[in-house]
């Protein structure tokens, strides 16, 4: 994106902050803007007074203004992203709510399509009309316009097939305080509340990020020093076990079935497989000295 500089009273060049957002945030439905922040509603749209008022020019370099273009533009792109919940479900930690926050892949992107124009093109064109005012652009458009630019950046960056690591390999600090499906969705996940046998923190629900590997992740719902200290453990018992252990945790955390299990290891039955996480769920409690609902032995 385009950095714009302004000729000062003295001569000297300064650069124009956040101008380089001008074609964009004009862009920007009213409806939307309604939504995000009403105050920048009111913002003067002829170039005159945006590259020239000084009350205007020190609105556009406010962070309000930053922040209304980001707040936009990711609400606009998320609908597009391939994401199935709502981005007011997660929080300021997960990856995609960052990168649909980052609005100068969207803004480059409609600007190569020759959609909008760039910073220095706009400001040049309109010193020719400097009282022509800028309306704002119909809702149908912009959707037209984010339906076509954001599957093409996820595909050029790689973001669609990043998000299927991210999606498996959440953590709990991803998803913002409010109640939502997804956040139930992942707990019951990290915590197995679905399988036969619940349990909170048992050795087969270990995050791993590689097949060997466990993945130690910080909560920050304020048990983090306790979800650390319970992850350590978890690694350092990891490490105790054979090759053949491992593989069978890690392909049943991916998902395998038993009986699928039991024919990658070379097991005769799935219920070999089930006496075997039991077994290594009982030396994770002995080790740990937990008691987390493995069944005993009679």
């Amino acid at each position: 994106m385009q950095i714009i500089k302004i000729r000062q009273s003295d001569g000297t060049l300064r650069r124009y902050r956040n101008a380089e957002f001008i074609p964009a945030f004009l862009m920007i439905p009213e409806v939307l803007l309604n939504r995000t922040n009403q105050e920048m509603i009111t913002l003067k749209r002829t170039p005159r007074a945006l590259f020239t008022d000084p009350e205007t020019m020190q609105r556009v370099e406010s962070d309000n203004f930053l922040q209304v273009v980001i707040d936009a533009y990711a609400f606009l792109a998320w609908p597009y992203m391939n994401i199935k919940a709502r981005m007011e479900d997660f929080s300021g930690y997960d990856p995609f709510w960052i990168v649909a926050h980052a609005a100068p892949l969207w803004i480059g992107e409609i600007e190569k399509l020759g959609l909008l124009p760039g910073a220095g093109d706009f400001y040049r064109q309109t010193l020719r009309t400097p009282d022509e005012h800028f309306g704002f652009s119909p809702e149908a458009i912009v959707i037209a316009y984010m339906q076509t630019v954001v599957p093409r950046v996820m595909q050029k960056h790689g973001f669609d097939k990043m998000y299927k690591y991210v999606k498996d390999n959440r953590c709990h600090e991803d998803f913002s305080a409010r109640p939502s499906w997804a956040k139930k969705n992942f707990e019951i996940r990290w915590n197995h509340l679905d399988t036969r046998h619940p349990i909170t923190d048992s050795v087969e629900v270990i995050h791993l990020s590689g097949h060997y590997t466990p993945d130690l992740c910080d909560n920050y719902d304020g048990e983090m020093e306790d979800d650390v200290w319970d992850r350590i453990e978890a690694e350092a018992f990891w490490n105790t076990l054979s090759d053949e252990d491992k593989k069978i945790l890690w392909l049943r955390w991916n998902g395998m079935k038993q009986e699928d299990v039991a024919k990658a290891v070379g097991l005769s039955t799935h219920s070999a497989v089930s006496k075997r996480i039991q077994r290594i769920g009982r030396e994770f409690e002995k080790f740990t000295g937990k008691r987390l609902g493995f069944l005993r032995t009679k």
